[in-house]
């Protein structure tokens, strides 16, 4: 005959310490338990552990037996030792995370074999940057323990998987909200990633990414002949994109992206079709990118110096010709550091580039131990005599940046 054993009253905190608290509400949500069976007023509002007729209690959980005892030992270490996650189910049902019938009723989710093998392919190709093709390509199948699929099924079941994450990232947007985007091109195509960023109410900042995808290239002729990623077309690719979340530009409370003009041309057009559309009197801000204004403020500064803009370019011509297929071998024998130039599209590319042509000058004694080196390129490494020691400008310039 099953017993009612171990009751207490887990809801009057006032008589209880913060520990035995705790205690109670883990039996609670781990074992079964039900009301008092006693009907008397002393037993009103408590509950009851439910023990079977040896005395052992079932995990709701696991759905193992624990032997228990007056004291509940068995019952708070079975629940220490099997169930890891104890702290965050406890948290979970402080903050009311649990529903009223959370602790008598327990679902287990199935997952097929199917969606165990599709979801182990897409997070595959998705977290190591692979091409969808690996599905068909004989090798991956044979060295892989995933269930063999094609590209078809894949790709169908990644657009699904958009799709639930754009619902997400939907319902989740608040009415008003933040962009930052950048563009980039590679391969003769051109990118652009947006981001939407908002704060809770208890200060913490979101961002979430909803696009970066290839901006689509006009259809028609006369539509090429304006095309250019100009403030329009950029605005154009915004506009899709916030329409695929049920929203518009009256959403966005200011933009972050480069401190160019062509940005605070779009900032002016999503003003202009707020008011056009909405007859609304508003003005998008633009947040120029703090790392772009400081790469500009560090170009001013290197403009303002002949000597160090020579000196920078001196190095960068130097950089490029280490790089050549004849050189690179030569200094490759010497040392394992490759040359570095300086780009346009990386901000501190020039920087990068100078403490490694001291780290070269370190390694090769200033490329005097680098056997076979083009008289050209030796004219290329800066001497110690002159009217201006290039050297000691490379340091000079170096320890500014920093």
């Amino acid at each position: 005959m099953n017993t009612y054993q171990n009751y207490f009253q887990p809801h009057n905190f006032r008589t209880m310490s913060k520990v035995e608290s705790d205690c109670q509400i883990l039996y609670m949500l781990y074992f079964r338990t039900v009301p008092h069976p006693k009907p008397s007023k002393a037993a009103r509002g408590k509950i009851a552990i439910f023990n079977n007729e040896s005395g052992e209690a079932q995990c709701i959980s696991c759905d193992e037996t624990v032997k228990d005892n007056c004291g509940h030992g068995n019952l708070e270490r079975h629940i220490h030792v099997n169930h890891k996650d104890w702290r965050q189910t406890l948290d979970n049902y402080k903050r009311g995370s649990f529903g009223a019938m959370d602790r008598f009723v327990q679902v287990h989710k199935i997952v097929s074999d199917k969606a165990k093998g599709i979801f182990g392919w897409i997070e595959w190709i998705v977290m190591a940057d692979l091409p969808i093709t690996i599905v068909d390509n004989p090798i991956y199948r044979k060295r892989s323990n995933l269930p063999p699929t094609n590209y078809k099924t894949i790709t169908k079941y990644m657009e699904k998987l958009l799709e639930i994450v754009q619902r997400n990232i939907k319902r989740d947007l608040p009415p008003t909200f933040g962009i930052i985007f950048d563009g980039w091109t590679c391969d003769s195509e051109h990118y652009i990633g947006v981001f939407a960023t908002w704060s809770r109410n208890d200060g913490s900042v979101v961002k979430r990414l909803i696009a970066c995808g290839v901006q689509d290239l006009p259809e028609t002729e006369e539509a090429k002949k304006s095309f250019g990623f100009a403030a329009e077309d950029i605005g154009d690719y915004l506009f899709d994109v916030l329409a695929l979340y049920d929203r518009d530009f009256t959403s966005v409370e200011f933009a972050s992206g480069d401190n160019a003009y062509v940005n605070g041309k779009l900032m002016k057009l999503m003003s202009d079709w707020i008011w056009d559309k909405k007859r609304l009197q508003r003005k998008i801000p633009l947040v120029g990118c703090s790392a772009h204004r400081l790469h500009l403020a560090v170009q001013f500064l290197l403009s303002e110096n002949s000597d160090w803009n020579r000196v920078i370019q001196k190095v960068h011509t130097l950089m490029v010709d280490l790089r050549s297929i004849k050189n690179r071998p030569k200094l490759a024998v010497v040392t394992a550091l490759a040359p570095v130039i300086r780009q346009d599209t990386r901000w501190n590319s020039t920087y990068a580039m100078l403490v490694r042509y001291i780290k070269l000058c370190e390694e090769t004694d200033h490329f005097k131990t680098c056997i076979g080196l083009s008289t050209k390129t030796m004219n290329l490494v800066f001497t110690f005599t002159g009217r201006v020691n290039e050297y000691s400008v490379v340091c000079v310039i170096k320890r500014t940046l920093e």
